[in-house]
């Protein structure tokens, strides 16, 4: 396949995997700004999915992004 050029407004759908013990208020609000300074006011729709582990035991989320072009 060849090469496929995407950008941040071409994301339409975030996935992401939340290890469950950074799940708190902090780590929420702390996402939520990322995501903002990613994004701007124009945000993808998103799933927040709270999982055991993930495939780094050091990671505490994992993003899956779909896009559009």
């Amino acid at each position: 396949m060849g090469e496929v050029s995407a950008h941040l407004r071409d994301v339409t759908m975030l996935r992401l995997y939340i290890r469950a013990d950074a799940s708190n208020e902090q780590s929420q609000n702390d996402i939520s700004r990322a995501l903002h300074d990613a994004f701007g006011n124009e945000l993808p729709a998103s799933s927040w999915i709270l999982v055991s582990g993930l495939a780094d035991p050091n990671w505490l989320i994992e993003i899956e992004a779909q896009a559009v072009i």
